[in-house]
């Protein structure tokens, strides 16, 4: 499902198949500049722009209960990241002992790079947030499509790319289940739930995105096909980390 490309000084990112990338990418017709979104996340966050991460847990849920950002879209992310901590935990447990090229190994990797990027579309969202309502306020109601979709575009990227992110976390969980200590199933199985719950938010914020989008049928269409690929692919993924 998911591939690697290196960028961002040597940060391995995420991509997804061949059919997301051409969504990605007439999704990115709109928008200046065409930037890869896990790249602007990275360097946002390198950058230390809203840095939300930094805060202490009091202080972001304080902030998350308030009336700006951060929103539902950090708190997916916050989700998932949870979740791809925890198996990270687990596969740490797991791998003592092993070979520094066995599959725990490449597990470690793998998830390594998930905590960065959900870290990094923890702060991502919230500068769409603040962003996107003043952006769709001054092209107005009955404005330009273009421009409007090219706000909306934004905000849907954000919760597409921690749905990618649970995806992989999820299919990280299923290979990790098999190869886990009994002590420590319940831990992968939690990592898991965290992961399809924060890909059910994701999954609903794009959805709402999506439905606002103007005179592009084509694209509404590729993307909601895109939703309906995570939600059956989430729910096997789930079912088998589950699984009694």
């Amino acid at each position: 499902m998911l591939g690697t490309v290196r960028g961002c000084e040597g940060v391995v990112l995420s991509y997804v198949d061949e059919q997301h990338l051409a969504v990605t990418t007439q999704m990115r017709a709109y928008r200046r500049p065409a930037a890869c979104l896990s790249i602007v996340c990275l360097q946002a966050e390198l950058e230390g722009k809203n840095m939300l991460t930094n805060l202490s847990v009091h202080n972001f849920f304080a902030k998350l209960a308030g009336n700006g950002d951060p929103g539902s879209g950090s708190g997916a992310a916050l989700m998932g990241l949870t979740g791809v901590s925890l198996l990270k935990m687990a596969n740490d447990l797991c791998s003592q002992g092993q070979a520094d090229g066995s599959e725990f190994a490449v597990l470690n990797i793998e998830l390594g790079r998930l905590h960065v990027l959900l870290e990094g579309l923890i702060n991502r969202d919230a500068e769409v947030l603040e962003q996107a309502l003043p952006a769709l306020t001054a092209v107005g109601a009955d404005g330009n499509s273009e421009e409007w979709n090219e706000v909306l575009i934004q905000a849907i990227d954000v919760p597409l790319s921690i749905a990618d992110a649970c995806i992989e976390a999820l299919g990280s969980a299923k290979k990790l289940r098999p190869k886990a200590l009994p002590n420590i199933l319940c831990d992968i199985q939690f990592a898991a739930m965290s992961c399809h719950t924060a890909l059910q938010g994701a999954i609903l914020i794009a959805e709402l995105n999506i439905s606002l989008l103007r005179d592009d049928e084509e694209l509404a269409e590729k993307l909601n096909k895109k939703i309906a690929d995570f939600t059956e692919l989430g729910d096997q993924l789930i079912d088998a980390v589950l699984i009694k």
